[in-house]
């Protein structure tokens, strides 16, 4: 069996993160709560949404791209998360991951659990001052579709990390987020209700790292 060659695919996942990042037209504004905004445009990697939001975080750009990949912190700051297993760490340059996540129901049950094998990584661009957080679904030999779960789609997603000049604290993010959680419900329903669930998996972050932040002290 020929081996899966994983940084060809994050070469691939940036380049298309690029894209969306440079592209700005099509994007619908959907909401705006304090700094944070969120826009949608129709995908062009699978009969769904992509989903566009700005932020800014009261952390240092690289305080946030450590606690990205603390998954023990990121099981109980992600609220749509009910476990995360990581399944080999490949490392390189962009310090790739294969990960094995179990996703909690949502919308009342209307959504059952899912499984999600993805592929995080980090490039840094510091002509840029920028670091790109990335990740995407992909396939792995230790990780077998388990008739338990639904499995998941992520299609290229991530995160442009900014610093901000004179504020070593402070970080702005750009994100993008694609996926197909194969419902049996229509798209349409969960689309609808996306914003409220970005709004409230981004409050139930900031309270985990309150938390985090207070027994660090």
């Amino acid at each position: 069996m020929a081996q899966t060659d994983y940084n060809g695919i994050m070469d691939q996942t940036i380049k298309k993160l690029w894209e969306y990042h440079e592209d700005d037209k099509d994007w619908k504004h959907l909401k705006t709560s304090g700094d944070l905004v969120i826009y949608q445009k129709k995908s062009d990697a699978f009969d769904g949404i992509l989903y566009k939001i700005e932020r800014t975080m009261n952390m240092s750009p690289q305080r946030n791209i450590d606690l990205s990949f603390d998954w023990k912190f990121m099981e109980t700051a992600d609220k749509g998360v009910k476990s995360i297993e990581l399944i080999e760490h490949i490392g390189g340059p962009d310090n790739l991951h294969i990960l094995r996540s179990v996703s909690d129901s949502a919308m009342f049950g209307l959504i059952s659990a899912r499984e999600f094998i993805t592929m995080p990584g980090v490039r840094h661009y510091p002509e840029k001052s920028l670091h790109v957080l990335a990740h995407v679904s992909v396939d792995h030999p230790k990780c077998p579709e388990d008739k338990k779960f639904v499995r998941g789609v992520i299609y290229p997603s991530g995160r442009f990390v900014y610093e901000i000049a004179g504020e070593p604290n402070k970080c702005r993010l750009v994100e993008y987020g694609q996926n197909d959680p194969k419902l049996s419900i229509p798209r349409i329903i969960l689309d609808q209700a996306v914003p409220g669930i970005i709004k409230a998996k981004i409050d139930h972050f900031n309270t985990a790292l309150e938390k985090l932040d207070a027994a660090e002290k």
